[in-house]
This record gives C-alpha cells, sequence and structure tokens, in this order.
C-alpha cells in the first residue's frame, strides 16, 4: 500500500473534514473516485534544490 500526498481542491468528509487547500495523504486506490471528480489533486513532488556555491 502506497500512501500519496494529495491537496484537496473541494470540501469533502473522509476520514475526517477536509477543506479547500488542505493536505491529504491516502492510498491512490482508495481516493480514485475523489481524483476522477477533481476534489483531490496529486502533490508533484518539488526538485531538490543545489546548495549555494563554494
Amino acid at each position: 500500500m502506497a500512501i500519496t500526498k494529495y491537496e484537496v481542491k473541494r470540501r469533502h468528509f473522509g476520514d475526517k473534514d477536509y477543506f479547500e487547500g488542505d493536505t491529504r495523504e491516502a492510498d491512490p486506490s482508495d481516493v480514485q473516485h475523489l481524483l476522477e471528480n477533481g476534489i483531490l489533486a496529486e502533490v508533484k513532488a518539488e526538485p531538490a534544490r543545489k546548495a549555494k556555491g563554494k
């Protein structure tokens, strides 16, 4: 079971009440219907930043 981070696009009630802008972690198969309906959006991983050079 892989856990993925999602951004909440519309308020909904899952294992708790989620509001727009919240982050939700869930198994993709458990929230597929929310993804298809635009209620959740997968959070894209930010690329690693390079340290300022020496």
